[in-house]
């Protein structure tokens, strides 16, 4: 699905905007991803209960926490918001298109005369 948002300076940018199905399959991935990182911290509590008592369940949870906040905050960081699921799915990918009309263009140096007017040739943006 493409979404076209045209800017102060008349310049549409088109952009091609995921759907519902490939947003929930990116969710449902980020969500794996984050499920298996939070069990793989939670085992390595265990190991650190077996040395010593209850300083493995602290590891547990602070590492959750990490886990739930920096998942996000990295990404959003380091890939610019895209998680590793939306990057797979290249479901953020835009692409940029030329004006359509020659009323969205600016003026050139050599389509207009400067300050006196506009040439017979020149386009109707600049008479």
């Amino acid at each position: 699905m493409l979404h076209e948002v045209i800017t102060a300076e008349k310049v549409p940018l088109v952009f091609k905007v995921a759907g519902l199905g490939s947003r929930f399959l990116a969710w449902l991935l980020d969500l794996c991803l984050i499920v298996f990182l939070i069990l793989g911290g939670r085992h390595l509590g265990q190991v650190y209960e077996l040395a010593r008592e209850g300083v493995g369940f602290a590891v547990a949870m602070v590492g959750t926490f990490v886990i739930q906040w920096g998942y996000f905050l990295l990404f959003e960081w380091l890939w610019h918001g895209q998680t590793p699921a939306s990057a797979s799915s290249a479901s953020a990918s835009s692409t940029r298109r030329a004006p359509a009309s020659p009323s969205a263009r600016p003026p050139s140096a050599t389509s207009c005369a400067w300050p006196t007017g506009c040439r017979s040739s020149s386009p109707t943006w600049c008479r």
